[in-house]
């Protein structure tokens, strides 16, 4: 129910499942390649290195 009332607030409606169907399966490879590309860019990327306590 939340997901639904959560699309009334934003969207001012709900979203078929029939039409979030035909939305995912109009992803291409390249759309996930291009997000992917964005997402997992090395220079955006951090790193964390945890030492945990001795003892």
């Amino acid at each position: 129910m939340s997901t639904m009332g959560k699309s009334i607030m934003l969207y001012d409606r709900v979203r078929p499942l029939e039409e979030a169907f035909h939305a995912i399966e109009a992803v291409t490879a390249d759309d996930v390649l291009e997000v992917a590309n964005e997402v997992l860019n090395p220079e955006r990327l951090s790193t964390l290195v945890y030492f945990p306590p001795k003892g």
